[in-house]
């Protein structure tokens, strides 16, 4: 009996009191009224970019299915592929190493790891 008085007496210490303040979702109406004159911009946009003869569409889709593009395409699916899976076993490879316990293994491991986030790209 005693036990079940415990548990009642737990149960009204935990339940929330009568004066509490609900709690209510911030209601945001300007950043509604914002995303629906961007959703119109984008429709406006995308309908100007498809009724406009001055784009010649006909010019764009031979060049588009041009036997050269799709070679380049497929040539550089080809290259991302086998540069992902380069990269991803050789960083593999170097973070196992830098784990390591051989003092040799884990230095040549972070010197090639801090010289290559050292180094700058200029592909911009």
């Amino acid at each position: 009996m005693q036990q079940q008085q415990s548990i009642a007496d737990t149960s009204a210490k935990t339940s929330t009191p009568a004066n509490s303040i609900p709690v209510v979702p911030l209601r945001h109406p300007v950043r509604r009224a914002i995303a629906v004159v961007l959703i119109f911009l984008a429709l406006g946009a995308a309908w100007d970019v498809a009724v406009n003869q001055r784009y010649h569409w006909d010019v764009v889709v031979s060049y588009l299915f041009a036997p050269q593009i799709i070679t380049g395409a497929g040539l550089t699916i080809l290259l991302t592929v086998v540069s992902m899976s380069a990269g991803i076993a050789l960083g593999t490879v170097l973070a196992i190493m830098r784990l390591s316990a051989n003092p040799i293994v884990s230095t040549i491991s972070r010197g090639y790891i801090w010289f290559f986030r050292g180094t700058p790209c200029w592909c911009s």
